[in-house]
């Protein structure tokens, strides 16, 4: 899915988003992003977190 989209794949930890993570996502010139997994596989707080960094 990803590499038809020309589009990056980022793991993150379900309810950490470590500072490596974040300086990657702000350094992407990006300002969309599809969880995957839903709330059981991701909370949403780093949902939130993301989407902070990107806006």
């Amino acid at each position: 899915m990803q590499a038809s989209n020309n589009a990056g794949l980022v793991l993150t930890h379900p309810s950490e988003l470590q500072s490596s993570t974040k300086a990657y996502i702000g350094q992407v010139n990006s300002d969309n992003f599809t969880v995957l997994g839903g709330p059981v596989a991701i909370e949403s707080e780093i949902v939130w977190q993301i989407d902070s960094i990107i806006q």
